[in-house]
């Protein structure tokens, strides 16, 4: 937890917009129709300083190349088609569709 002396200057350092991404605080806020707005959490939330989530898929991804991708794919084809037949020769069990 932190304590911030100025709220609008924190929510201000760590809010992001972009038109994508809707807000709960948007809408009217003045007449007839005002409406408390609901605090969002990615306006006061370090969203900058999350890990990178997508660094290990990319490790990954260069480590083992096109081919080692390629190969991935085939094996866990394979493993499905597999676990469909076992299941299919089970006594009962009837197999819908395979892949």
């Amino acid at each position: 937890f932190a304590f911030i002396r100025d709220r609008e200057a924190h929510k201000a350092s760590m809010t992001i917009t972009a038109s994508y991404i809707e807000s709960s605080s948007e809408g009217e806020t003045s007449g007839p129709n005002a409406v408390q707005p609901a605090r969002d959490q990615i306006d006061w939330n370090p969203e900058w300083s999350r890990k990178a989530r997508g660094f290990p898929v990319y490790a990954a991804l260069c480590e083992l190349g096109s081919a080692g991708v390629e190969d991935l794919v085939n094996r866990s084809c394979e493993h499905c088609a597999n676990i469909v037949s076992g299941i299919g020769a089970l006594p009962g069990a009837e197999v819908l569709w395979a892949p």
